[in-house]
């Protein structure tokens, strides 16, 4: 389950399955939550989600694996969707 987030400016994920195209990050940036904590990024990746209706992308995942959610960036969801939410 994805949780939509205004406050992120990425999307996030803890877990890397299901993910495509799943490449090293090899940059020293780190996720900081509320208690400025860095997290680090393992990964980056996309995601196509079916629906019986729509197909849904999401671009530039960032996989951080001590996160606990997964969290929708909803302004790019939103902006790569053509939808509102």
């Amino acid at each position: 389950m994805w949780f939509p987030n205004t406050s992120v400016n990425q999307h996030i994920t803890p877990d890397i399955t299901g993910m495509t195209h799943a490449n090293p990050y090899l940059g020293n940036d780190q996720l900081y939550i509320g208690d400025g904590k860095g997290l680090i990024v393992s990964n980056t990746a996309h995601r196509i989600l079916h629906t019986p209706k729509r197909t849904f992308t999401l671009s530039n995942i960032l996989h951080v694996p001590k996160i606990k959610k997964r969290l929708l960036y909803i302004q790019q969801y939103c902006c790569e969707n053509y939808v509102f939410y």
